[in-house]
């Protein structure tokens, strides 16, 4: 089954060589923690190339049950300026901030739900299939393709010496 959306497109690295080389320098594994009171999977993607890993995310549940489990995508770290939508606040939000407050202070408690929950293996699917669509991680995973060695991980070159 193949989770990952269409629009990762490796041809946006502008070079054949990357897709033709995705797979060899691309690699995943999910290690297991054993936190207090829970089990903790984190996926970890790889780029053999660089070498350069980066956990995508992070999966918890149960010690005797794998589910109900809950996904911990990665933090939106994108600034303001680099994102596709934001929210700036006018004049009619100021006006109502006072309003809000007090409603704050004595409205009673509300039930706040986690969308990253799953209860089943096909929620789970479901979830997983819609945070790898999401642009926080499409861009973590082109980041790490696009990741160049730095001047110390290059191989030194020895000349042969002219006879």
């Amino acid at each position: 089954m193949d989770l990952w959306p269409d629009d990762i497109r490796f041809d946006d690295l502008r070079a054949a060589a990357e897709l033709e080389a995705k797979n060899a320098r691309l690699s995943a594994e999910v290690v297991e923690a054993n936190l207090s009171d829970r089990v903790m999977l984190s996926f970890q993607v790889n780029n053999r190339a660089v070498p350069l890993t980066l956990n995508l995310f992070d999966v918890f549940h149960q010690f005797d049950a794998g589910y109900p489990a809950v996904i911990d995508p990665p933090d939106d770290k994108i600034p303001g300026f680099l994102q596709r939508k934001s929210y700036v606040p006018g004049m009619g939000d100021l006006r109502q901030m006072t309003h809000v407050v007090s409603k704050i202070m004595t409205a009673t408690g509300s039930v706040q739900e986690n969308p990253w929950v799953c209860g089943t293996p096909r929620e789970f699917t479901t979830k997983l299939r819609q945070l790898l669509a999401e642009d926080r991680v499409k861009v973590r995973i082109i980041n790490l393709l696009s990741a160049k060695p730095r001047q110390a991980q290059l191989v030194p070159t020895v000349e042969a010496p002219a006879s």
